[in-house]
């Protein structure tokens, strides 16, 4: 990714992440943009394919199920798994008119449904 300046404090990503793959065409247009750039935060990795790599958050407490839930007709495990990611992704161009964040993201598994969830930039 052009323009990805590299962090001081950046840590080495882990063994275990999620991956995430961002659409060529939108690096590509980017990547074009006069003041178009990609910040990297929080160990996040970019790999050759323009991949981003989201260490696996070791120090967040809850990476196992929430509970031991069962559905209203008392079959089917509903317990939520979470695996928390950490760092961050920030694509800016047009003056940052064109502002793009990736937070911290979060997959929760519950059976065989799965969600992927960011922060929110705007609290």
């Amino acid at each position: 990714m052009k323009g990805s300046p590299a962090e001081a404090d950046a840590a080495r990503p882990g063994p275990f992440g999620l991956l995430w793959a961002v659409k060529p065409s939108f690096i590509s247009y980017v990547s074009r943009m006069p003041d178009g750039k990609a910040y990297l935060g929080g160990g996040v990795a970019v790999n050759a394919d323009n991949e981003l790599l989201f260490p696996f958050d070791e120090e967040e407490p809850e990476h196992s199920a929430h509970g031991e839930e069962r559905d209203a007709a008392g079959a089917g495990d509903t317990r939520v798994h979470t695996f928390r990611f950490r760092g961050d992704v920030l694509f800016r161009a047009h003056f940052g008119m064109l502002a793009v964040q990736i937070s911290r993201p979060q997959v929760h598994l519950r059976g065989t449904d799965g969600t992927l969830t960011v922060v929110d930039p705007v609290p």
